[in-house]
């Protein structure tokens, strides 16, 4: 007779939770970031960035701001890595926010996440996480956070009049 699987402990979930809102700051950042460089109402500009990925927001923004920084180099290559880097971390929140998480595959301190994705090698992926990876990931997303406050201080889309 098999056992009963494990519930999946209380910390990953308010890990996830903490994973998920710290992200949605982030995104609120680089939309602001986003209307900043289109000169745009800050409002409909979170209208028309509600229905699309982040992905397409980071890119909209790579495109844009090569226009803004126009043979600024240095300030092209630093928002394109900051860009790659939110690119990174965003794929990793989507797969624990989206994946399909279980115990039956894994050891007390750990779940296993599964995801699909028809457009890697191995379609079906299960990877085992620990309470470790996602702190590494919340520090990360912190990172980021930091990262992003700090431009809107230097070009001044975090000190718009309200």
């Amino acid at each position: 007779m098999s056992q009963p699987a494990r519930e999946i402990e209380p910390i990953f979930f308010e890990l996830l939770g903490r994973i998920i809102t710290r992200w949605a700051f982030a995104e609120t950042l680089l939309n602001e970031f986003l209307a900043f460089l289109l000169k745009a109402d800050h409002g409909l500009t979170y209208v028309v960035t509600s229905n699309v990925s982040g992905s397409t927001v980071a890119d909209w923004i790579r495109t844009i701001f090569k226009i803004y920084a126009a043979g600024d180099e240095a300030a092209i290559t630093t928002i394109n890595d900051l860009l790659n880097q939110i690119d990174d971390v965003r794929g990793q929140r989507n797969r624990l926010a989206h994946g399909v998480w279980a115990t039956h595959a894994s050891g007390p301190g750990t779940v296993a996440v599964q995801t699909i994705n028809w457009q890697r090698t191995e379609i079906v992926k299960i990877e085992l996480v620990t309470t470790a990876d996602l702190n590494d990931l919340l520090d990360e997303i912190g990172e980021i956070i930091g990262k992003l406050r700090a431009l809107g201080t230097t070009l001044g889309f975090l000190n718009r009049p309200n």
